[in-house]
């Protein structure tokens, strides 16, 4: 009952007779009557008047869902005890972080920063000047989540975790495909372009055993040395085509260049070539296969069939295109005629395996014009 009384300031208690208390202070006389009904246990309120965001200082009424970038927050509240009301203390919790209280202190509001996403509930209890317990006050409140931590993000994650699975198989099936393909072909290749000529050889080395006739004899055998080394240089441009050591575009263009120079020369043939040798970047090896093939069906068919007396090569870029022109001034041919000729056909079907366009452009008497350009 005297915890209002500053026994600091204490000079002299006594009691009378009526059982009434006398306290000299040195600010006056107190008389406390025993008899008088002093209701010190009397019940009051605490109430939380106030509910902010730290940042912005915007007051909460009503509103329990916030967002994510609200999650510093201000609790502000108050006692309804009047009785030196400087000495009432409090005590909070925040449930879903805190589960015990808080230590007493005469404070009037608190903080709470960077709480995360969750359904809180923030509690107050006030103790007054007498000891007196307040009913404990509630505000609950919901945080919400960012959007990178909402379910639909996370779905999202999930989704973009599942393409990247599917690509990254997609990728290696296609390169197990790609590495399937590339045998075929090497096969496909050998079957076609080995596997007939051995058979030539067979059929001529049979002929020769046979015939009486020396100088057919010494034919077949020569028809078998064009064979096997017709087949030499097949199975030769076969390895050349899956070695790795010359997937750039200076060896390969060097080739190209040597190549004809060597079968002009050889053939007595004329010739003129202008070949690039900057390229950037590499060859992929089925598009150094194809083209390769291609340019040696050409140059071979000009030597072989046109007989031209010169004959010119340019390989060069125009904008993001190469460009593969071969000119003779052969004898020409009529391209209905010969659309579907192995040679032709052939240096269509290469060019179509890697998408270049193919432009054939020949007349009876007056020459031969390829010209070929794909995108790198």
């Amino acid at each position: 009952m005297l915890e209002r009384v500053d026994f600091g300031a204490l000079t002299h208690l006594e009691l009378d007779k009526n059982g009434n208390a006398w306290i000299s202070t040195t600010g006056g006389l107190i008389r406390f009557d025993a008899n008088n009904d002093f209701e010190s246990n009397r019940s009051y309120k605490t109430s939380i008047n106030k509910v902010s965001i730290l940042e912005t200082d915007s007051i909460i009424i009503d509103y329990e869902t916030l967002r994510f970038k609200e999650n510093n927050l201000r609790f502000s509240y108050a006692a309804s005890s009047y009785d030196d009301p400087e000495r009432t203390i409090y005590r909070t919790k925040l449930l879903n972080i805190q589960e015990e209280w808080s230590s007493w202190t005469n404070e009037t509001q608190k903080d709470f920063t960077f709480i995360q996403e969750g359904n809180y509930t923030f509690q107050v209890q006030a103790k007054n000047v007498y000891g007196t317990l307040s009913n404990i006050d509630s505000f609950s409140f919901t945080i919400l989540p960012p959007w990178y931590r909402t379910w639909w993000a996370y779905t999202l994650y999930t989704l973009i975790i599942g393409l990247i699975l599917y690509g990254g198989y997609k990728i290696r099936l296609n390169q197990v495909l790609k590495v399937q393909r590339v045998r075929n072909r090497i096969a496909d290749d050998l079957h076609d372009d080995v596997t007939g000529t051995l058979v030539g050889i067979s059929n001529f080395a049979n002929a020769a055993q046979i015939t009486q006739d020396e100088k057919a004899r010494t034919r077949f055998i020569n028809l078998i040395k064009e064979t096997a080394d017709d087949t030499k240089e097949k199975i030769t441009d076969i390895v050349w085509a899956i070695n790795p050591e010359y997937d750039d575009w200076q060896n390969f263009l060097a080739k190209c260049r040597r190549y004809a120079s060597d079968i002009f020369e050889s053939s007595g043939i004329e010739y003129e070539i202008d070949i690039i040798e900057n390229i950037a970047g590499k060859l992929t090896m089925d598009l150094r296969q194809n083209f390769w093939l291609v340019y040696k069906e050409i140059i071979t068919n000009i030597v072989k069939h046109s007989q031209a007396s010169s004959v010119s090569i340019s390989i060069k870029m125009r904008g993001n295109e190469l460009l593969l022109i071969t000119k003779d001034d052969g004898k020409g041919f009529n391209t209905e005629l010969q659309k579907n000729g192995n040679g032709v056909a052939s240096i269509y079907k290469r060019a179509k395996q890697i998408k270049a366009k193919a432009v054939l452009d020949s007349k009876v008497n007056r020459g031969t014009i390829w010209s070929i350009h794909f995108g790198i």
